[in-house]
């Protein structure tokens, strides 16, 4: 009995110092809380940066009517293929490609799909040429904007017919075609991010000085159309063979509302002959000329009207909302086929970045 007596004593002892010491720390607790902490102490929550790096380019293809030739489709599409897998552009866009040509490279990418109707009659399923956009599926989704039905619209006074646009102006050269633009709203699926993006090819006759009341209407068309789904956090890519040489004024309104040609403001580059170099080069003859790119290379990171223009430099990715990492144009010696060129048209590409600061988690 006196056993049971003391060790329940010596129980309840226990329990009292504990609870002692439990509000020993509780106080000191307390106390912490209203101390300053040193700088050691601290933790920092830092905000998240969501940003998005994403490739684009643009390529005039060369349609395949030309079939008698030595570049003709059967002998560059193959090369093509492996070009496009190993440049990997998240979207790009096409001109002069024939729905037999779309399908090919649908059939033969790696994770890719389209956007495309003839500029003829506007049928997805119509031979004619169209400004296709191809997307990775892995990489980006394409988005709906309420209101918006059409993704293939006519450069022209009836955009959402098929329709020759301005004027009826002929030359020698030969007749007017029907031109379109292709266009969509993407998401980046790794960070949300959204991007829009624009495909045209315009009207031709620059080299000689005609048929330009069309090139220059349909920029400040697409331009309108661009402003009209643009916010401040979607990044907008408009690429396409302008058939124009640099610096010609039909680009203002595209400057005035702080849109950038993607060579501009390229952080990285090969070198300057390229990133100024032809891209019309018509299967290498333009290397061969005695072209004056090189003496004429505008001053970085500006828009210049030149004197001295360079009529073979009229493939484009112009930008806002984003930045450039690196610019190229597709010139390389690897992507010719025992001689053959990819196309008439080098490709175009270039690396941008954009983002937005969210709150840290």
């Amino acid at each position: 009995m006196k056993k049971f007596l003391s060790f329940a004593a010596f129980s309840l002892m226990a329990m009292m110092a504990l609870s002692s010491v439990a509000c020993s720390e509780d106080d000191k607790k307390e106390e912490n809380l209203w101390e300053v902490p040193s700088e050691d102490q601290i933790i920092t929550i830092e905000p998240s940066y969501a940003v998005t790096e994403l490739k684009v380019m643009s390529f005039n293809i060369l349609t395949n009517g030309n079939s008698g030739t030595e570049n003709n489709w059967d002998k560059r599409k193959d090369v093509i293929i492996d070009m496009i897998n190993e440049e990997a552009p998240a979207i790009f866009g096409l001109q002069e490609a024939r729905k037999s040509q779309v399908d090919y490279l649908a059939d033969n990418l790696l994770n890719y799909n389209y956007i495309a109707v003839s500029r003829e009659d506007g049928g997805e399923d119509s031979p004619g040429e169209r400004t296709a956009v191809f997307y990775n599926t892995d990489v980006v989704e394409m988005m709906d904007i309420d209101g918006e039905d059409y993704h293939t619209l006519w450069l022209s006074e009836t955009p959402t017919q098929p329709s020759i646009g301005w004027n009826d102006e002929v030359s020698e050269l030969g007749g007017r075609y029907k031109r379109t633009y292709t266009w969509s709203l993407f998401r980046v699926k790794e960070t949300d991010a959204e991007v829009l993006f624009f495909n045209t090819h315009l009207e031709y006759g620059h080299h000689v000085g005609i048929y330009q009341k069309p090139r220059t209407e349909s920029i400040k068309q697409i331009l309108a159309k661009i402003r009209s789904v643009t916010t401040p956090n979607r990044a907008v890519v408009f690429c396409g063979d302008m058939n124009q040489a640099y610096g010609h004024e039909m680009f203002d309104p595209l400057y005035n509302w702080g849109m950038f040609d993607s060579r501009e403001k390229a952080e990285e580059y090969i070198s300057l002959a390229n990133l100024w170099g032809n891209t019309w080069s018509d299967y290498g003859k333009a290397e061969a000329e005695d072209d004056p790119k090189l003496s004429n290379i505008p001053d970085k990171n500006r828009h210049v009207e030149d004197t001295k223009v360079n009529i073979r430099q009229i493939d484009y990715i112009f930008l806002k909302n984003c930045n450039v990492k690196f610019h190229k144009i597709l010139n390389d010696e690897k992507w010719r086929n025992n001689g053959y060129y990819l196309s008439d048209h080098h490709p175009v590409t270039a690396t941008i970045s954009w983002g937005d600061i969210t709150p840290g988690e």
